[in-house]
Formats: C-alpha cells, structure tokens, sequence
C-alpha cells in the first residue's frame, strides 16, 4: 500500500516537474527552469516546499526595497527633496550616468535612472538624460521625457522673469540682473534642451545682452562669456557672429585668460600663422596670470 502512495507522490512530482518547466519556458527563462527543474525531480515534494518558502521569505523580506515609488516619478519643480541614505548615494556617484542606461534587468535598470535623476549635479549630466529618450525602455524615456519637459517650462518661465526685470531696472541693480540673465542664459543653452528654432531664439537674446553688458559696463570682461558665446554660435554655424566675438575677445585676452585661449584656438583651427604668433607674443609680453594649458600653447608653439 505505501508503494502506491509513493508512486503516486512520484507522479505527481512528475507531473508538476512538467508543467513548472512549461511555465517557465513560456516565460523564456530556460536556463533557470532547467536548473530546478533537476533539482525539483530529484527532491519531490521536499523541492517544492523549499521553493515556495524561499519566494515567501523573498517576498517578505527583500521584495519591498526594490520596488519603485510612485511618488518619485514626479519631477515638477514643487517636488519636495527626496534624501537618498549613504549606501544608494555612494552607489550613484561610484556608476558613471552612461552606464547606469546600460543595466539589463528592467526593474534595477529604473531604479537607478530614478536615483540618478535626484542627484544634485544632474543639470551638469542633461545629455545623458536627453540620450535616455532614445532609451528601448518606455518607462525610462516616460521619466526623462518629463524630466525635460519640466526643466523647459521653469527654464522658460525664469529667462522671460529676468529678461523683464533686466529691461526695468536701471543702475546697479541692472548690472547685477545682467549678470544673473546672462549665467542662466548661458548654462541653459549650453544644455541643448531646447528645439532648434528655440535655442536660437534665445540665443539671439543672450547676445544681445552680453553685447549691451559689454557696452555699458567697459571696465568689466568675462572671458567665460565670450567663450560661452562664441562656441554656441560655433554650433550654430554663424560665422559673422563668430569673428565678432574673436574680435571682443582679441580686445581683453591681455586681461582674461579665456579670451586668450580662445583667440588661440581659433587663428590655430583657421591655419592663420601670423595672427597665431602675433597673439603668442601679445600674451607673452602681457601682465596675464596664465593657466597651464595658455603656458602649453606658448611653450608648444613660440617661435
């Protein structure tokens, strides 16, 4: 009689055998049913048990830190900060932006996307969420597709506040909007999160401000301005404001280090010889503090 039971406890176990390594094909985890699927054939009964406690336990346990907080998808600027705790940080800053879209497992492929969208150097990273869009995962391209859209909404509520305030104020407190217009301006184009029509646009904005800050205000220069500005008229390939621009920064390179460095790179990229070597001594024979990299054109390339 006890045969018979265990016959059919083998059976049995035969029987579920088959249809678990079925379910799992259709799933396409071959592999995985392969491995338990031995192990459940040559453990009846007791397989199982362990099988499905160790799910309980998993489920209990583990499941609940890997799953992706609604809240958290929100990236309009009334989102309250979230704090991240020291491990998931290190882990953020320890894997390069680029990698983390490289993660196969979808679920810890989000996660980390999300953790990374609450860095606080994130504006310095927006290519790689602009990349993330192109992303296989819809999930990933919903999450960076509001991310940016969010960030041009507030990007264009904040540059049409300062550009009126810029053109109401008058005195000091006009240069100091200046100022502030033309660092937003210039970190928000430099981004590229705007369609092309629009960078334009307000790129035809900041020049006219830099231009009018320069105009006004002789005794200052910000070579990261005319840098700035040169290389987004680079990009958009505008010649005339290009040499208009060198020519800004051939008048203050004796007192900006970064309009010598551009004045540089630009007669090197043109192949102009003589204004290259003239720009050198002009340099050389300045009061300019320079940076290592103006001391290796001069080194490098003097005469």
């Amino acid at each position: 009689m006890e045969e018979h039971y265990i016959i059919g406890a083998i059976l049995v176990n035969i029987l579920c055998v088959i249809c678990y390594m079925l379910c799992q094909i259709f799933r396409k985890k071959e592999q995985r049913n392969f491995v338990l699927g031995i192990f459940f054939l040559f453990t009846p009964v007791l397989g199982f048990i362990f099988y499905i406690c160790s799910i309980g336990i998993y489920k209990i346990f583990f499941r609940k830190n890997i799953l992706i907080d609604e809240g958290e998808l929100s990236f309009s600027k009334k989102r309250s900060r979230v704090l991240i705790n020291d491990d998931m940080e290190k882990e953020a800053n320890l894997v390069p932006m680029e990698e983390a879209l490289r993660i196969s497992d979808t679920l810890d492929k989000r996660q980390m996307f999300i953790e990374l969208l609450k860095r606080e150097d994130i504006e310095d990273h927006v290519g790689v969420i602009r990349s993330a869009m192109d992303d296989t995962d819809t999930e990933i391209v919903h999450y960076a597709a509001t991310y940016i859209t969010d960030m041009i909404s507030k990007s264009r509520e904040d540059e049409y506040r300062l550009r009126m305030l810029c053109e109401k104020e008058e005195g000091d407190d006009k240069k100091k909007l200046l100022e502030a217009y033309i660092t937003y301006c210039l970190k928000v184009l430099q981004m590229h999160i705007y369609s092309d029509p629009d960078q334009k646009i307000y790129l035809q904005y900041l020049d006219e401000k830099i231009v009018y800050f320069f105009q006004n205000y002789q005794s200052l220069t910000y070579g990261n301005w005319i840098v700035g500005i040169y290389n987004l008229w680079k990009e958009q390939d505008k010649e005339e404001r290009m040499e208009f621009w060198i020519q800004v920064a051939e008048r203050t390179m004796e007192q900006e280090v970064e309009s010598a460095k551009l004045v540089l790179k630009y007669y090197f990229e043109k192949g102009m010889k003589e204004s290259f070597q003239n720009t050198i001594l002009k340099i050389k024979n300045s009061p300019l503090i320079l940076d290592n990299e103006c001391l290796d054109w001069i080194r490098f390339y003097q005469d």
